[in-house]
């Protein structure tokens, strides 16, 4: 099993935990409701970012901690994707959810997160 807390960009997480889950880019982009792999595929090898309002549903189908995944998302974004109102209204539905944010504060304190969900 890879270590995820060394990754920073969302394609090279994406890529390693879709491996290690056994999924292909296929299945990965269906489980997340999209019909074309090639999505996933543009997210791995970091020529597109992933949307931020598809960053929660990415991380639960990959099984990762949502607000950890969220923060990498996040790292990549510019000011321009920053303004897309819906975007930024389903990364916060996660980020400022007071279960959320207790359970992941509780986690940060402990040191080093691993990303992955038990």
């Amino acid at each position: 099993m890879a270590d995820l807390r060394h990754l920073t960009h969302p394609g090279d997480i994406v890529r390693e935990r879709r491996e290690e889950l056994g999924l292909s880019q296929v299945q990965l982009a269906g489980l997340i409701g999209y019909k074309n792999s090639n999505f996933i595929t543009m997210i791995e090898k970091k020529r597109s970012r992933v949307p931020l309002y598809t960053a929660p549903k990415l991380a639960q189908v990959l099984q990762i901690d949502q607000m950890w995944f969220i923060e990498r998302v996040m790292s990549f974004f510019d000011e321009e994707g920053m303004n897309e109102k819906e975007t930024f209204r389903e990364a916060a539905k996660v980020i400022f959810d007071p279960e959320n944010m207790r359970r992941y504060a509780d986690r940060k304190d402990q040191g080093a997160i691993d990303p992955r969900l038990s």
